[in-house]
């Protein structure tokens, strides 16, 4: 069984390695996850927030470590990093604060002769399955709701950031959290497959359309819910009295950062005909303005791409527009041309004006 090896992106350097989780110990995970549901799920709701929220704490101590991590990993500047594991705290705080809101008994109906009430109740064992791009983030989504929901978890984490889920899965074996309850995985595509045909009750994923689509079918065959975030296409709209100024860095923050490799991004910018030289012009100076570079150093605007094989699937989208319908209206190219890095020029393409649709206002 070959090992699975993460990389720096920043200098495609060797910084971790795992073995795949074999098919026995998914298997095993499942089973325990299965016992350990049957008591997690009675230890009372304002318990399991006791104990998460001392989870809670554990990563709050951790959290430099993990944008460290994240960085490296990854090649997200390390500014952005620490934003990342912030959101990721913030949202854990907000399920913690708000868990006996939403989950207590609420009482729909009343009258003198009867009383409707719903329960909230856990499904079981949950399979979460979540990408590299915003990886701590992604794992407070995906598993602190269905734990404080009192199902248990079983995390399969992007096989390009292990060491992030290494570390995650420190922090919470360190916590109270009992054992069995929550469980990571590693592997590429096959151990989430494996995984979800195992005796699950549920799947969170984020990810592909395709792999989402794959999915639901195996939950629609097992009769179980998934929960999906997949692939958006983004667009950003200038209109005439737009203030261009302020309205730059929004656009360059949605398109560019994280090396462009976010699920929101934008994909196309639609302008008004009257701002759209000054919006093209005044985006491509804001975009040569910024520094590419290794994801740890503090003045880095812009890293890397997660890997190698991510770094050619842009390419070849890049010479399929430029073979098409483009025309390069600004490249910066401030990376370090020493790096043996994934670095990809950061781009702003232009459509040929005779395949441009003009909007026009009536």
């Amino acid at each position: 069984m070959s090992e699975i090896v993460s990389y720096n992106p920043s200098n495609n350097t060797i910084i971790w390695k795992v073995f795949p989780s074999p098919t026995s110990q998914i298997e095993d995970f499942v089973l325990r996850g299965n016992d350990a549901f049957l008591l997690w799920k009675k230890t009372p709701l304002k318990k399991r927030i006791d104990i998460l929220r001392e989870t809670y704490l554990g990563f709050q101590r951790k959290k430099e470590e993990l944008a460290q991590s994240v960085a490296m990993e990854m090649g997200m500047p390390i500014r952005l990093a620490r934003d990342e594991v912030q959101y990721g705290l913030n949202y854990f705080l907000w399920y913690l604060d708000n868990a006996e809101k939403y989950l207590s008994p609420e009482v729909t109906f009343e009258s003198d002769s009867e009383i409707h009430t719903v329960y909230y109740e856990p499904k079981w064992v949950i399979a979460a399955i979540t990408p590299w791009n915003y990886p701590f983030m992604l794992f407070a989504w995906a598993c602190i709701q269905p734990l404080l929901s009192g199902n248990t978890v079983i995390w399969k984490i992007s096989k390009e950031v292990i060491l992030t889920g290494e570390l995650i899965a420190k922090i919470m074996k360190e916590s109270p959290l009992p054992d069995w309850v929550w469980e990571e995985v590693y592997g590429d595509g096959t151990a989430w497959d494996y995984l979800t045909d195992l005796d699950i009750d549920g799947i969170a994923f984020t990810g592909s359309t395709g792999v989402g689509n794959h999915l639901a079918k195996k939950g629609h065959e097992k009769g179980i819910p998934v929960i999906m975030e997949l692939g958006w296409s983004a667009p950003g709209i200038i209109c005439e009295d737009a203030d261009i100024e302020n309205v730059l860095e929004t656009i360059f923050f949605m398109r560019f950062s994280n090396s462009w490799q976010m699920c929101d991004g934008l994909k196309r910018l639609i302008v008004h005909t009257s701002r759209y030289d000054e919006v093209l012009e005044k985006l491509g100076k804001k975009l040569l303005s910024k520094k590419m570079g290794d994801a740890l150093d503090e003045s880095v605007d812009i890293g890397p791409i997660v890997s190698e094989h991510q770094k050619s699937i842009l390419e070849e989208q890049y010479q399929d527009a430029l073979g098409k319908w483009a025309k390069i209206l600004a490249k910066n190219e401030s990376y370090p041309k020493s790096s043996q890095g994934s670095y990809f020029p950061a781009l702003i393409l232009r459509k040929n004006q005779k395949d441009m649709r003009v909007w026009k206002e009536e």
